[in-house]
């Protein structure tokens, strides 16, 4: 079951029922991994997003504990960009491409203050290059789930 941070300092412009509907979005979001077929899904995380306590300490280490079952799922892939990692291609914002049966075009999309941006299919080639750089400088999908154990234990106190 995961948990959700307050999203409240992100979403401080939104009344209660538009956070709500973005909560809902997210858990959406999520159950894809469990439908039937589920989705591929491959994520590049960078270590700052895990040691940010949102929501409290409790709260965070529910979320790194869903992250490794996740993870253990044969159609996830899940992988840190360590903080040692320096300089890297994605250093300009996150993005997801979203990749789509033939065809339909593979989509970039970029989660922004004011919403959500979708990228032109023309660009969607230096995206690709960029995921192929961060992947290759992060941890091992192995390496990562160990990680990701690591730091919600950290906050067993």
């Amino acid at each position: 079951m995961p948990c959700w941070a307050d999203t409240s300092a992100s979403r401080a412009s939104h009344d209660a029922d538009e956070v709500e509907r973005f909560v809902q979005i997210r858990k959406a979001r999520q159950a894809l991994l469990d439908q039937e077929p589920p989705v591929t899904f491959w994520a590049v995380l960078d270590e700052a997003v895990l040691r940010r306590r949102v929501g409290g300490a409790d709260v965070v280490r529910g979320q790194l504990e869903r992250l490794t079952e996740v993870a253990e799922l044969p159609h996830v892939t899940l992988q840190v960009l360590a903080d040692d990692t320096g300089e890297h291609a994605a250093l300009e914002g996150s993005f997801m491409i979203l990749g789509f049966p033939e065809p339909d075009p593979d989509v970039v999309y970029i989660d922004a203050a004011t919403g959500g941006l979708y990228i032109e299919p023309e660009d969607i080639r230096r995206y690709a290059w960029v995921f192929g750089q961060v992947r290759s400088q992060a941890l091992s999908p192995r390496d990562t789930v160990r990680f990701v154990r690591k730091a919600a234990d950290s906050l067993r106190q």
